[in-house]
């Protein structure tokens, strides 16, 4: 049996980083869209930390997604207009999809 569509009721973009140097001689990294598609997005986890003095709140979500086989760690994913660093793929060949486990990126 393989991936629903139906369940693919969000749309998120995967970004891809682009290193670049700029006029000092530093390096830059932009992100750039590399493809926006649909996905089914399930909450995991989310608590409250308090490290070095400041309060985090970490929230991981779960992205499934169709096989592109363009996805890499190194990519992050936008989704209602927050980033996410992507931490672990799960490719499931028989259902023609991937798992992606992301984490709320605080910039």
């Amino acid at each position: 049996m393989g991936l629903r569509a139906g369940l693919l009721r969000e749309s998120v973009t995967l970004l891809a980083p682009q290193v670049t140097r700029n006029d000092f001689g530093e390096e830059v990294t932009t992100w750039v869209e590399v493809v926006t598609t649909r996905a089914r997005v399930d909450f995991r986890a989310g608590s409250r930390v308090v490290d070095v003095n400041e309060v985090a709140n970490p929230t991981t979500v779960s992205f499934i997604i169709r096989r592109f086989p363009s996805v890499n760690g190194y990519m992050r994913l936008r989704w209602r207009e927050n980033l996410y660093a992507i931490e672990s793929i799960n490719y499931e060949v028989t259902k023609q999809c991937q798992t992606i486990i992301a984490t709320l990126v605080n910039e």
